[in-house]
């Protein structure tokens, strides 16, 4: 019999979710919200953003089962005082996010040497911090090869736990999705790996995390895009839909309903 892997989904609707139109949610229906991603099975949250979603993580604590994360924009000038306050707060998780294309870069007058420095920097400080960090550069997808090698690599030489591809233009296959998932197991030596897709060309980011998972995925991340609609909603059975398709679960119906 073949062993069963594990694979943890990371919620990240109080953050990305949140950047539908007219979409602001209290602390209170944040907390709410929360707690019915982990009664429908998630574990891991993200809480929003390091220094400016430090409440949210607050209002968070407390929930039985759940692990809290927050993206730390690493590239900006205040991402220690940013660090060191979400960790403050109580968080579990410290996502360390670092822009690797080539025209990112050069837009923001950052040399591959220095971008190589800050990841190195940021990691290292986050693991003081907080329990778990992870390593989550931006447009990977987009990154020349040699440099994205290299932007894991330090990375993992600076401790980060896990490593996540993003793919924010939506544009890779799940094939190409795949292939990044291997190599950056590879030059972790073996790291847990996860994936953030936006729209694919498939009509959806749930089909490449799927086709990606037999090469190591172990931590896809979803976001509930269709927040601004309401629950009951179409999209949120099709939300529904999916996730049974994989799980076989119907547990995701306590917050879908």
């Amino acid at each position: 019999m073949r062993s069963r892997r594990r694979i943890t989904i990371q919620d990240i609707t109080l953050r990305e979710g949140q950047q539908a139109a007219d979409v602001a949610l209290a602390l209170d229906e944040k907390r709410e919200l929360a707690e019915r991603l982990v009664a429908a099975g998630i574990t891991r949250i993200q809480a929003g953003y390091a220094g400016s979603d430090d409440q949210t993580v607050r209002a968070l604590k407390g929930i039985p089962d759940l692990q809290a994360s927050a993206l730390l924009v690493a590239f900006r000038d205040d991402w220690r005082t940013a660090a060191a306050s979400v960790a403050a707060a109580g968080v579990d998780v410290i996502m360390v996010l670092y822009r690797i294309a080539p025209s990112q870069l050069a837009a923001m007058g950052i040399s591959q040497r220095d971008a190589l420095a800050r990841i190195r920097e940021s990691v290292a400080l986050s693991k003081e911090l907080v329990p778990t960090v992870s390593f989550d550069p931006s447009f990977v997808t987009m990154a020349e090869p040699a440099f994205l090698e290299a932007a894991y690599t330090t990375a993992a030489e600076a401790d980060s736990d896990h490593f996540g591809i993003a793919d924010s233009t939506g544009v890779a296959t799940p094939e190409r999705i795949g292939e990044l998932v291997k190599l950056v197991r590879r030059v972790t030596g073996g790291g847990s790996v996860g994936v953030h897709c936006h729209t694919t060309t498939l009509g959806s980011p749930w089909p490449t995390h799927w086709r990606a998972s037999p090469r190591g995925l172990s931590l896809p991340t979803l976001r509930f895009s269709a927040l601004a609609n309401g629950p009951g909603t179409a999209a949120s059975k099709s939300w529904r839909s999916r996730w049974r398709s994989f799980t076989g679960s119907t547990r995701v119906s306590a917050w879908t309903r």
